[in-house]
């Protein structure tokens, strides 16, 4: 998949109309999978510029047929990734 899709991907987040307007993604990228890859990885920020916390209950997209949310968590000084059923995007 070329980075353009993936990219397109990271701005399809399943936020309601009035949402969309509050959330930014920053800083989103996506390194480059080797062919035989089944698992891609896209990375972002997200910033709510309203006043209070939003909650997000899941990302789906039309190019992928399984999509998962991680947080970046660091144990030990190790960086690693853990999945999450939802996340909070303080205001």
């Amino acid at each position: 998949m070329k980075k353009a899709g993936l990219l397109g991907l990271l701005l399809m987040l399943p936020w309601s109309v009035w949402a969309a307007d509050l959330v930014k993604v920053v800083d989103p990228w996506v390194r480059e999978a080797p062919p035989t890859s089944a698992v891609m990885a896209a990375y972002m920020g997200l910033e709510n510029g309203g006043q209070a916390a939003l909650h997000l209950v899941g990302v789906t997209s039309p190019l992928f047929a399984k999509v998962e949310m991680h947080q970046t968590v660091t144990k030990d000084g190790m960086a690693m990734m853990e999945p999450v059923q939802h996340m909070e995007v303080p205001a």
